[in-house]
């Protein structure tokens, strides 16, 4: 009897998990973990984002295979309200995916979690959003959240998948395409990190009054880098936490520093 009602309570947490959105985040468990973030279809797209900046910052993956990393409209609608700055285009990043393949899988947006950069708290759940928590990888490494689309058949997929990382979760949109949560561990290099001055060349603040008081320094601040990936190609999406901003000689200056 015992045996079944955990079959019962893992079958639920699972029902739960997937009924709207994924919800999970990468952590050291009783010590940082990563932002919580969401994966869900709905009718014949995709999405994926950060919960705490899901109003600001989304990745979307359309049926006619455009994708996006762009603010969605009511990121915009938001931004308009506290007086700051709106982007004409609210596309970071657009480019074109491969339509999803009667055979194999095409690998179309990756989030990279490095361990050393992780700093947020255990982050808060509820019965009916629950969040999966990912084990970090070891120290110096990442963990890789890889978004596959795909018509092969489940069975024989998964079995692929499983040569090379583990798959997590499904989602069928109503055209058929099936989207892969795929997760492994990876290598990570440090020097895909911008230096400051790599940083202070590219900085853009929605808010121009955020950085004005040299006297002010933000500290364990939140940062999302990407890359442009062109037609067919994945775009990459790294997470790093412990990010102090500043003002020295009326130039913004951001520092990265890995947990000890």
């Amino acid at each position: 009897m015992k045996e079944l009602n955990h079959v019962a309570k893992v079958e639920d947490f699972a029902r739960r998990l997937t009924k709207d959105r994924f919800r999970f985040v990468v952590g050291i468990p009783g010590k940082y973990y990563s932002a919580v973030w969401f994966a869900h279809g709905k009718k014949n797209s995709y999405y994926v984002g950060a919960r705490s900046i899901g109003g600001s910052l989304k990745i979307s993956l359309h049926d006619d295979c455009n994708c996006r990393l762009a603010i969605p409209d009511e990121g915009v609608t938001a931004m308009k309200q506290q007086g700051l700055d709106a982007p004409d285009n609210r596309a970071f990043v657009e480019w074109y995916r491969k339509p999803a393949p009667e055979e194999g899988a095409n690998h179309i947006v990756s989030l990279i979690f490095p361990t050393d950069y992780l700093r947020l708290p255990l982050p808060e759940a509820s019965y009916k959003k629950p969040v999966l928590i990912i084990q970090a990888a070891p120290p110096g490494k990442a963990i890789e959240v890889g978004f596959f689309s795909s018509r092969e058949a489940d069975v024989t997929l998964e079995l692929k998948f499983l040569q090379t990382g583990k798959p997590l979760c499904r989602t069928t949109l109503e055209n058929g395409e099936t989207l892969w949560l795929v997760i492994r561990e990876r290598e990570f290099d440090r020097a895909v990190i911008p230096s400051e001055e790599r940083w202070a060349e590219g900085e853009r603040f929605h808010d121009k009054q955020t950085f004005v008081d040299e006297s002010v320094q933000l500290n364990g601040l939140m940062s999302m880098l990407w890359d442009s990936p062109k037609d067919e190609e994945t775009l990459r999406v790294i997470e790093i936490g412990g990010v102090a901003a500043s003002v020295q000689g009326g130039k913004t200056r951001v520092r990265i520093e890995p947990a000890a």
